[in-house]
Parts: structure tokens; C-alpha cells; sequence
């Protein structure tokens, strides 16, 4: 049995000792011939959050792993108790790369699971993973690395940072923001780092058929969706760094945009959201998706996405985009 399973059914209806509820008192005699305060499941559970606290991993109304929604009030799961029953579910619902040396014959294999270095994966793309990032997160991350190809340390994506303060979980107009791409241009360097968020773990195990209307089961998880996302905002601001304008042109073009004002497009300001209210799509059905509809740059990273993950479909409702990607990654070098 893995270090990471529990009995979840008792573990939120768990009492201190101590507790004027509880049916222990702190000075007896438990199992192991130790009073119950220093037992280790008397540690573990002092160490736990409450759902509800700032810090909680989780939220009242989030779904638990036995298909019932956490209350108020409970022992929250932790970070490696939600890690492990993620990469669990998304083996079984096939969403993660069968590459990662987590696997023996095709099956989740737990003690390799336990003793997996994510970084010994990760420096062959040129990227180091930090030690606050989930398991589940990593995991994500490599199938979607594994996925998409050796070409990917072409752009320097330097780092994988994690952060797993719940309060301080970003969101947007599109829902959680579970992975951001974070890029810099200092010394004429271009770099780029990922981040991942404390909600990444709801969204492992969940197919992109059950989160996209029209994309066919393809094996891939909403999370990784929205990694490969966000390393299409890492493409797109390396052509701006490249000086490949041309490039995003023909990008804007093939995708109906059009600007509402005069602009500097060597200013770059168009590839953010301090003013994605100065274009606009000339034919609202050239939005693939809601988010593509948002901004050039939002387009150009869904357009990147679903070019490696769902390419039937982006070339059956934009040919003109996948065009225009397939030379772009090529470009990077990807075969």
C-alpha cells in the first residue's frame, strides 16, 4: 500500500485528542504503547488544515476522490495525498505519457511512483522541475514535454515553479487559471518558466471530451491541455523576441483579427491583455474556442494547443491556423 492512501471516509470526521469530542484523552495508552498525543497519526493529523482555512488545498463543495463533495470544517486531504489519487485516475483513464518511468508494463507502478525524480526526465528538455511542484503536476507536465517533442529546449523554458498557497490561486473570466508561462527578455536573453497552481490537481483526470463539445477522446486531460497552452504564450512571445513578425502576421491574418486603431505592432502591446480591446475578429465564427476569441495572443496559444493535441480538429475548423503553426514549430525544429 502506497505512504499516500488513507481511510478517506474516517480522515474528515477525524477528532484532536483532546477535543472535548473526542473519545481519547491525551494521556492514554493507544496502540503502539505510547500516549495517544504522540502517536503518528495524532503528527500527521496536528499537521493537517481544516477545509476552509486560506491554505487549504481544497474547497467546501470540491469533489473528493469517493465522488462526494468536501464540507466545511474537514480535514483537508494533503498536496501528496491529492497528488497521488490524481496520477491514480488519470493512469487509469489513460491521460498520462506512457513513457514516464512510472510504469511497468503499461501500469501505474507505485513504488516506482514513490521513489520518481521528476528532474531526471525534465533536464533532457533543459528545464528543472522545483521541489514544491506536486507529482501530479510533473507528471502532466512530461506527457505533455513527452508529447510535444525534444524541440521544446528551443525555448528555453529554464524552470517549473509550484505554488501551493490556495489563497493566492488565480483566476480568470475562463475559470481557474491552473498553469501560467512566465517569460523574460533580460540581457537580450529570451528565457521562459512555467507555474503551476494549487487547483492543477481537479483537472488531471479529467478527459478534454468531457470539457470541449466537438473534440474527439483523444487522451489527453484538461490539464495537460492548458500546459501546452501555455507553452504556446512561450512561442508567441519568442517570435516577437525573434523579431519574427512576419510570423504573427500571417498568424493575425489567418485568423481574422483586426485592429480597431493605429498600432505599433513592433511595440509587442497587442500580445497581452492591457489592451485586447483594440482588436477585434472580423467574423465571430472564427473563434475556435471562447478563449481564442479573446485576444491574437489567446488564439495563438489555443491554435498551438490543439495543433498537439487535437491537429484533426484544428485543421478541420482552421486550416488556415494549422498552417501557419506547423511553420512555426518547424521553424523551432520540431520534425
Amino acid at each position: 500500500m502506497s505512504q499516500y492512501q488513507y481511510d478517506r471516509e474516517k480522515a474528515g470526521q477525524r477528532g484532536r485528542t483532546g477535543d472535548v469530542q473526542s473519545p481519547n484523552d491525551p494521556s492514554q495508552i493507544g496502540a503502539t504503547k505510547q500516549p495517544l498525543y504522540t502517536t503518528k497519526i495524532n503528527q500527521e493529523t496536528a499537521q493537517r488544515l481544516r477545509i476552509g482555512d486560506p491554505l487549504s488545498p481544497v474547497e467546501p463543495g470540491d469533489i473528493g476522490p469517493t465522488g462526494k463533495p468536501y464540507r466545511k470544517g474537514q480535514y483537508a486531504p494533503t498536496v501528496e495525498e491529492l497528488s497521488f489519487d490524481s496520477i491514480q485516475e488519470a493512469a487509469a483513464e489513460n491521460l498520462l505519457s506512457k513513457k514516464l518511468p512510472i510504469f511497468t508494463d503499461d501500469e501505474l507502478d507505485e513504488d516506482k511512483l514513490d521513489g520518481w525524480n521528476p528532474n531526471k526526465q525534465s533536464m533532457g528538455y533543459g528545464t528543472t522541475i522545483s521541489s514544491e511542484v506536486p507529482k501530479h503536476s510533473s507528471a502532466v507536465i512530461l506527457s505533455a514535454f513527452n508529447n510535444m517533442g525534444d524541440w521544446l529546449k528551443n525555448l528555453n523554458i529554464a524552470h517549473v515553479f509550484g505554488n501551493q498557497d490556495s489563497n493566492q490561486q488565480p483566476e480568470s473570466r475562463f475559470g481557474d487559471l491552473i498553469v501560467q508561462a512566465e517569460v523574460s527578455s533580460e540581457k537580450r536573453k529570451f528565457s521562459s518558466n512555467l507555474r503551476v497552481f494549487p487547483k492543477f490537481y481537479k483537472y488531471v483526470a479529467i478527459p478534454m471530451r468531457q470539457h470541449s463539445p466537438g473534440i474527439r477522446e483523444t487522451g489527453i486531460s484538461v490539464a495537460e491541455y492548458s500546459v501546452v497552452h501555455s507553452i504556446g504564450h512561450v512561442v508567441f512571445a519568442k517570435l516577437s523576441f525573434d523579431g519574427k513578425l512576419n510570423d504573427i502576421g500571417d498568424y493575425i491574418e489567418a485568423s481574422g483579427w483586426k485592429k480597431r486603431a493605429d498600432l505599433n505592432v513592433s511595440s509587442g502591446s497587442y500580445m497581452g491583455y492591457k489592451n485586447p480591446s483594440i482588436w477585434k475578429q472580423h467574423d465571430s465564427a472564427a473563434s475556435m474556442t471562447e478563449l481564442s476569441g479573446y485576444s491574437p495572443m489567446d488564439d495563438f496559444a489555443e491554435a498551438f494547443a490543439l495543433y498537439h493535441t487535437h491537429p484533426d480538429y484544428l485543421q478541420k475548423v482552421s486550416p488556415n491556423r494549422f498552417s501557419v503553426i506547423a511553420k512555426v514549430t518547424q521553424e523551432y525544429g520540431a520534425s
